[in-house]
């Protein structure tokens, strides 16, 4: 995806199956934070850029011969001379976000989390510790 472009669902995809699989990471990888939902939705929305691909990729080897929203984008990107290279920079791209979100994800949730305030036990205080001195060189440890 380029950089500052928004993802959206393009109008011959389905949004309901899209919202579908974004509930589905959602219920399966319970996201705690809003760091950790957002990297769900990377990786929500680089695994439907896949799809989108395979569907275009498909379209480019049949030549595009059909009516369909992918065999238009496809011929279009035929005719700019775009066709495979540029779906296979596209694939590289989605895959390494799809990668990059996981891995900071499953990062995430290695890592010890912070902990606030309320989750620190009690603190005791320790017994005051008194010194005594019996001379400058040499000191003695009671409690």
């Amino acid at each position: 995806m380029i950089a500052g472009e928004k993802f959206s669902v393009l109008a011959n995809e389905d949004q309901a199956e899209f919202d579908y699989l974004m509930e589905r990471y959602r219920s399966v990888l319970e996201p705690k934070s809003h760091l950790e939902q957002f990297l769900i939705e990377l990786m929500v929305q680089a695994r439907w850029r896949l799809a989108r691909i395979q569907r275009l990729e498909a379209a480019v080897h049949r030549g595009a011969i059909g009516g369909s929203a992918d065999d238009r984008i496809a011929a279009g990107l035929d005719k700019l001379g775009k066709g495979g290279a540029f779906l296979s920079r596209y694939r590289k791209s989605a895959e390494q976000s799809y990668k990059r979100a996981h891995r900071e994800l499953s990062r995430m949730r290695k890592a010890p989390q912070p902990l606030g305030p309320s989750d620190l036990p009690p603190v005791e205080r320790p017994a005051p510790v008194k010194f005594e001195f019996q001379d400058l060189g040499d000191f003695a440890l009671r409690s």
